[in-house]
């Protein structure tokens, strides 16, 4: 790689990587693009290479539009975003709607619900979502003037929708939709479902007791909401009512936390949080808490704390020394959560006796989000033992050097160069220590150590020297990077190296 001579230059070289490079180049570029200190620029090579490759390279179409993060960009870039709303490559389409609305300063809401429409049922989804993004009257107004021309589960979901919007105006279209969905038999469900959750949302007593009647029916096994997404996604007649906190619902919600099915318990427990603090919701935390599995267990010591329990940590810190594996599953995870430094301790010297290999992950995993300077020593000290050769070992030293970034890596930086170093070190140790290494703050030490391990005779280690020093950022590691792509044999690590070199290129302004 050629390095930029100035700021032209380097934003030539972002634009480039997002043509062949991989995906960490990618996110790599977009990232600079979208901070790049002189916006206007940024925004005009963004379009004009964009537009040149609108009609036969829809992939890097969507790259560009990925450097479309903020209303500063969006304000710049509307003409771009535009013209690809009006491209025919559907996935252009949906990606340049999402970032229309989201970052263009005053999108035209009703444009935006003409998509509702669209045939293809991403495109569709990607226009609501960006009318949910604008919640009021004018949104409102214009997905209510396109509903006509929807039908199924996209007017269903456009129904709902309406809801969210929060537009008491909404309400009479939705009574109206319910009872001709009501009178239309099973093949209207959907709508009908729809209409009730629109109607909800906005507080409507006949809406909350369609969905109620509907859940009620529900198995106790059904999970009411995925523990996988965020509340903000959340949907269905069990979340709208819980989020309501529809009182009739809450005893059914203590059920299923006793008697479900263990995802579904563990849901049940998370809807229960929006409910307030009171003696049977807590009941409800701690019935969960005494089950033998460990989805409604972390959830309970959750919501225990989320409610301002006093017990919530005690009852975490205990069950870490449970003898269930479950159990100690839970409380790592839980703890992680918590992210509260007085529990480091206790979770450094679980992680030097626990026994079972998917606890210690979750626990290298809570040191990492607990962040305490402190437990650097005890995720170096994993990391050191994790010599055999086994994909199970070889993957927990992978959750110890994952996890020491930040100020872990910065407290861990003297002993992982001493391992990267170290001749007599197993090469996977070495290995893992160089990745973590990589994280710490730029200085001459870390780049010394990881310089010496790019003569090495082991071409993994090679590749993660490289790999690191790129993650590094010092650009005065750029020479022995440079020397080493030169002499380099393996096409992989010459690959890391080149890479390497472009991260400490392009990754900061020329001069600085």
């Amino acid at each position: 790689p050629v390095r930029p001579a100035d700021e032209a230059a380097r934003l030539e070289g972002l634009l480039r990587l997002l043509e062949w490079g991989d995906i960490p180049l990618v996110e790599f570029a977009q990232e600079r693009i979208a901070s790049f200190p002189d916006r206007e620029a940024a925004a005009r090579a963004v379009e004009a290479r964009g537009l040149a490759n609108l009609r036969g390279n829809g992939s890097l179409v969507q790259n560009l539009l990925g450097c479309v993060k903020d209303p500063g960009a969006g304000r710049a870039l509307l003409p771009f975003l535009l013209r690809c709303i009006e491209s025919g490559d559907p996935q252009v389409r949906r990606m340049a709607l999402l970032e229309y609305a989201q970052s263009a300063p005053e999108p035209d809401l009703a444009f935006l619900a003409g998509f509702v429409a669209d045939p293809w049922h991403p495109v569709s989804q990607s226009a609501l979502a960006g009318l949910v993004h604008h919640p009021g009257p004018a949104a409102a107004a214009a997905l209510r003037a396109v509903l006509p021309s929807t039908e199924g589960f996209v007017r269903a979901a456009a129904l709902s929708a309406l809801g969210r919007l929060g537009d008491p105006a909404s309400v009479p279209l939705l009574r109206g939709e319910m009872e001709a969905a009501r009178a239309g038999g099973a093949a209207a469900f959907p709508v009908f479902i729809g209409a009730a959750q629109g109607l909800a949302r906005l507080g409507d007593a006949g809406g909350l007791d369609a969905l109620r009647e509907e859940a009620m029916r529900r198995s106790l096994d059904r999970a009411p909401i995925p523990l996988d997404s965020p509340r903000e996604d959340w949907d269905g007649p069990e979340a709208i009512l819980g989020m309501a906190g529809d009182g009739p619902f809450r005893g059914r919600l203590l059920r299923q936390a006793a008697e479900g099915e263990r995802a579904a318990a563990a849901a049940a427990v998370r809807l229960l949080r929006e409910y307030p603090a009171s003696p049977e919701v807590l009941g409800g935390f701690l019935a969960a808490l005494e089950r033998p599995e460990w989805e409604p267990i972390l959830e309970a010591l959750d919501a225990l704390r989320a409610a301002g329990s006093p017990d919530a940590l005690p009852r975490a810190l205990a069950a870490l020394r449970s003898p269930e594996t479950d159990r100690r599953y839970a409380a790592a995870l839980a703890l992680g959560r918590f992210r509260d430094r007085s529990t480091a301790k206790d979770l450094g010297e679980r992680l030097a006796v626990e026994p079972d290999p998917s606890v210690a992950r979750k626990i290298c995993d809570a040191l990492g989000l607990v962040a305490d300077p402190s437990s650097a020593p005890a995720l170096v000290a994993f990391l050191r033992r994790e010599t055999a050769p086994t994909p199970d070992r070889a993957l927990l030293a992978f959750e110890a050097r994952q996890n020491l970034r930040g100020p872990l890596a910065a407290a861990a930086a003297g002993d992982l160069a001493r391992l990267v170093e170290g001749k007599d070190t197993p090469p996977a140790i070495r290995f893992h220590a160089a990745r973590a290494l990589g994280q710490a703050p730029a200085g001459e030490g870390p780049r010394r150590a990881l310089e010496g391990l790019l003569r090495e005779g082991d071409p993994g280690l090679r590749a993660a020297a490289a790999d690191a020093l790129g993650d590094l950022g010092d650009l005065g590691a750029r020479d022995a990077l440079a020397q080493a792509y030169a002499r380099e044999p393996e096409e992989t690590v010459a690959g890391a190296l080149r890479d390497a070199i472009l991260r400490l290129d392009l990754g900061s302004p020329v001069g600085r």
